[in-house]
């Protein structure tokens, strides 16, 4: 079954048509409406509702010979749904873009932006990342953000075209409990250095960390397992009982795929206490990049 839809925006007088729009879509652009940048008008609205494996572009469009595709991304499994709109010529595009960037990250944790040519090529946003060529224009007047908040994803890109015409895509990717740990994991991690991994779903957890750490080719981490002393034992005993099992949880890493050379393994007891006080923890940490 085909899920998708996909509305324009009538090519009637303004009013009539805008209204006719508003019927159509619906909740879509209600839904999205918080998202719409003030005095912005609706161009299209695109909703897949079929869960199904969304990439992420969490880098620059890097082209390699024929192959063009992200310097970094990940799927998730969700739906989405994608708004285009028109900003009036009046609304200046640094200023729009501040406006999203503001938005994102009051709301949410920005996973990766960027800014002109620094993004690639602009085509290749325009067309095969949004499908929508009327964000297609210089690569110099680009703009990119993506972002997080809780289950949800958002991708937004604006592209100034070589009429000066200035145009929004939103795209929000709704990936109930695909999307936060993934994103967390990326966020805190390369923004931080380091990952507290939850106990409580590890196995998942080792899946989704597996999964990023054979993505970026470039990282180094170390497994650090932190546990309190047991009742009449020494540091030094605490110390290698975390070892242990900081190294079988690395081998467990290992056999989900990732190279044994870009992962260590480190127990340190109750060595590195948070607030005075020795937290029971498993952390992934950054060594280098």
């Amino acid at each position: 079954m085909d899920h998708r839809i996909k509305i324009a925006a009538p090519r009637v007088p303004s009013q009539i048509g805008w209204l006719l729009l508003g019927l159509l879509v619906g909740s879509s652009v209600a839904a999205n409406d918080s998202w719409r940048y003030p005095s912005a008008e609706v161009v299209s609205v695109t909703e897949d509702m079929a869960v199904a494996n969304r990439e992420l572009m969490l880098g620059a469009m890097k082209r390699t010979n024929t192959l063009v595709k992200p310097e970094v991304s990940r799927f998730i499994k969700g739906t989405r749904t994608s708004t285009t709109y028109f900003v009036p010529s009046e609304q200046r595009p640094d200023v729009v873009a501040s406006y999203y960037e503001s938005l994102l990250t009051e709301k949410g944790t920005m996973l990766f932006s960027c800014d002109g040519r620094s993004c690639g090529s602009s085509n290749d946003w325009a067309n095969g990342v949004f499908g929508e060529s009327i964000l297609y224009g210089p690569d110099q007047d680009q703009r990119y953000f993506i972002a997080e908040e809780g289950d949800t994803i958002r991708m937004v890109y604006i592209g100034l075209r070589g009429t000066r015409k200035l145009y929004v895509n939103v795209t929000v990717i709704d990936a109930g409990g695909d999307a936060s740990s993934f994103a967390s994991l990326a966020s805190k991690l390369v923004r931080d250095g380091r990952y507290l991994v939850d106990e409580s779903r590890l196995s998942q957890e080792l899946d989704i960390i597996a999964e990023w750490t054979v993505s970026q080719d470039t990282y180094r981490f170390a497994v650090v397992v932190h546990e309190r002393k047991r009742r009449g034992e020494t540091v030094g005993e605490a110390v290698r009982r975390t070892t242990a099992r900081a190294k079988e949880l690395m081998m467990q890493l290992v056999d989900r795929g990732v190279s044994p050379t870009r992962i260590e393994a480190y127990g340190i007891g109750p060595l590195a206490p948070i607030d005075q006080e020795t937290i029971d923890r498993v952390e992934l940490v950054l060594i280098s990049q």
